[in-house]
């Protein structure tokens, strides 16, 4: 049976080295951030890393001291690559093979409904909603106030997390008897900062906001038209390198290079921030440099060799963080909303915010003729098909 731990991040000793220490609980009424991290995190200090990143962000920006958490997994008797797969399959955003067939047959009870998130519901999100006395459903602004002081970091394997969370919650509040309206804004304050989130995309109730970048091929890659069409035209980005690099015309002639803007994909595709690459390629590589940190630098600093989109992505991150946590300090005096999303994109520096509401304003067209790019595609592919079928 799976299970799960949860640490604070805490000064470094001589006796603690990681600076991390084991909790049975949470406060429920005070503002902490909470790290879900990937289904690499099954050690202390994996764990810990995640919560440092945050740590040192939250400290050199928001200047107050602000509890931090980081979840550990242990998934004995689940297999999370097998549990992620069935949850694209239940929201329709796989295609059906012979292969996901196999993997519906085969998935486990502990798959379909892992026990650590029973068991991190009832650490995390419980106490914030519930009177743990009489076990009551909170008054609605009460359990919106509480739920907003807690701010959810996630990255990969930890975007599924808080998307299981969110159903856990649901299912709780609804059997508490609480209304399908009551219940959507309560869950409209879970704020969720998301890195390449390994989980469906835009069925999110709570307020997850995704980044992710085309060249992340550690990212788990679901069956669908839109990652068909992005790895279409990453192959044609390689040929085309190829073709250059040899100085063969018809390759040229044949292959395109991947001119992909910065783009943001609207709520129904999950509030995502998209980008080509956030690193440089090296020379001789080009778009063949296999580079893990596409996937696993989820930490907010600018370094030299970072490509100038992967740095706006990185400054909108950041962004995003500070005005999540500063609101969640203002819940400490009574019940603050969560800003919109273009609120809560907006630096500290009053000075950027024009730049960065016309930025984020081009990525959303960006967004929107990207997506037509695929829906060609995809009415390509489906004539294609029906014209096979008819032979």
């Amino acid at each position: 049976m799976s299970g799960v731990s949860i640490g604070l991040r805490v000064a470094k000793t001589d006796e603690n080295e990681y600076g991390w220490n084991l909790v049975n609980d949470i406060p429920a009424d005070g503002p902490c951030v909470v790290y879900l991290g990937g289904s690499g995190a099954t050690t202390d200090q994996a764990a810990n890393s995640y919560a440092g990143d945050v740590e040192r962000e939250i400290t050199a920006t928001v200047g107050q001291k602000v509890p931090i958490y980081s979840v550990k997994y242990d998934f004995s008797g689940s297999d999370a690559d097998f549990a992620r797969r069935y949850e694209f399959m239940k929201h329709r955003q796989e295609h059906s093979s012979e292969e996901l067939e196999l993997i519906k047959a085969k998935v486990t009870p502990e798959e379909i409904n892992p026990k650590y998130i029973d068991e991190l519901y009832k650490k995390l999100i419980e106490p914030r909603i519930f009177n743990t006395r009489t076990k009551k459903l909170l008054p609605m602004d009460e359990a919106c106030r509480r739920l907003r002081m807690m701010t959810f970091v996630a990255h990969c394997h930890g975007a599924y997390v808080a998307l299981k969370l969110e159903d856990k919650m649901q299912a709780e509040m609804k059997k508490a008897g609480c209304s399908l309206e009551d219940r959507r804004a309560i869950q409209s304050q879970m704020m969720i900062l998301a890195h390449a989130p390994a989980c469906p995309l835009g069925i999110a109730n709570s307020q997850m906001i995704s980044f992710k970048t085309v060249y992340d091929t550690d990212l788990p890659q679901v069956s669908n038209w839109f990652n068909h069409y992005v790895s279409k035209r990453r192959y044609e980005e390689k040929r085309r390198f190829l073709a250059e690099q040899e100085h063969k015309e018809d390759g040229i002639k044949k292959f395109r290079w991947f001119d992909f803007k910065p783009c943001y994909f609207g709520k129904k595709q999950g509030n995502l921030f998209m980008i080509k690459n956030a690193f440089k390629w090296n020379e001789e590589d080009g778009p063949w440099m296999i580079n893990t940190d596409e996937h696993n630098r989820v930490d907010y600093n600018i370094t030299f060799d970072h490509t100038q989109e992967g740095k706006i992505m990185t400054w909108y991150r950041k962004a995003i963080l500070y005005n999540a946590v500063q609101n969640s300090l203002e819940n400490q005096g009574g019940y603050k909303p969560l800003p919109s999303l273009e609120k809560l994109i907006l630096p500290p520096v009053k000075e950027l915010h024009e730049k960065y509401k016309t930025f984020f304003a081009q990525m959303a067209e960006n967004g929107k003729e990207f997506r037509k790019e695929v829906c060609a595609y995809v009415v390509v592919g489906m004539k294609r098909s029906r014209t096979e079928c008819g032979k």
